[in-house]
């Protein structure tokens, strides 16, 4: 037996690991369970599949050889997240809730930029701040309302207003009650929000859509918490010219395999 490994015991590890999973109930927002029919693109060939490109912009050219039958995936994802939450632009190709805030900070933002958070301390998630400071950010925190479980709107918007911030970034990640964003002043800024804990409400019309607000928002999120699907991630727009930095951006120069196994499995849990 090899040293370095014994598949007795990492058999045993698996077993272990399935009979825990079948025994408990997750009280844990990022560890939903999906149906077996979402799993069923996990059991393939597919994650080894390449793709250059989205739906709105593939071109087959110097594209990976075989991508074209790829392509109508994404294009089945602009569909249905049209119907659900009537948007014009969708992006799947970010793996990760933090590799899809980081991707699209490199997409949109410039160092230098301003930047508004919600700090952590306010329920925002905690790598928020590192990654915003890493890619040159200038950030400020936001104000919050710790009786009202809200922002500070009156006070957010005297500091969005007066330091002429670029971007909002919310990503609460401790919160139970949804924010009343509505109340944000967005004629020069860009709200970008992080919607993992409320996209399957948002699609179920069970709280009101974020995009209606203005055009300039930019709803991301996991998509395995209150949507019950694969751990992977949308982008959602109606911002033309946003959308545009977003699908030159990101894949493929900040990421090259976008892993479509996830994405056709992120597909079913939408139709399902």
């Amino acid at each position: 037996m090899n040293e370095l490994y014994n598949f007795e015991k990492i058999f045993s590890i698996l077993d272990n690991l399935n009979k825990f999973q079948k025994s408990r109930i997750p009280l844990c927002a990022a560890e939903n369970v999906i149906s077996n029919f979402c799993k069923l693109p996990l059991d393939g060939d597919i994650q080894e599949r390449y793709i250059m490109g989205n739906y709105y912009t593939y071109s087959e050219k110097n594209n990976f050889i075989g991508s074209q039958y790829l392509v109508p995936i994404y294009e089945q994802i602009h569909n249905v997240c049209k119907l659900l939450f009537d948007t014009r632009y969708t992006d799947a190709r970010t793996l990760s809730g933090m590799n899809c805030v980081t991707t699209l900070l490199m997409s949109l933002t410039n160092s230098g930029d301003k930047i508004a958070i919600l700090s952590p301390a306010s329920g925002g998630h905690p790598s928020i701040i590192p990654v915003c400071e890493r890619l040159g950010l200038h950030v400020f925190e936001l104000p919050y309302d710790y009786i009202n479980f809200d922002l500070n709107y009156e006070e957010t918007n005297y500091i969005i207003e007066m330091e002429k911030i670029h971007y909002i970034l919310l990503a609460p990640s401790d919160i139970i009650k949804p924010m009343d964003i509505q109340n944000l002043m967005l004629d020069n800024s860009v709200l970008l929000y992080d919607i993992s804990q409320i996209m399957g409400l948002i699609a179920g019309k069970q709280i009101s859509n974020p995009l209606k607000i203005s055009s300039n928002v930019v709803l991301l999120g996991g998509t395995h918490k209150t949507l019950p699907g694969p751990a992977s991630v949308l982008i959602m727009t109606n911002n033309e010219e946003i959308h545009q930095a977003i699908e030159e951006n990101i894949n493929p120069k900040y990421l090259r395999h976008t892993q479509m196994h996830q994405v056709i499995s992120l597909l079913l849990a939408l139709i399902e």
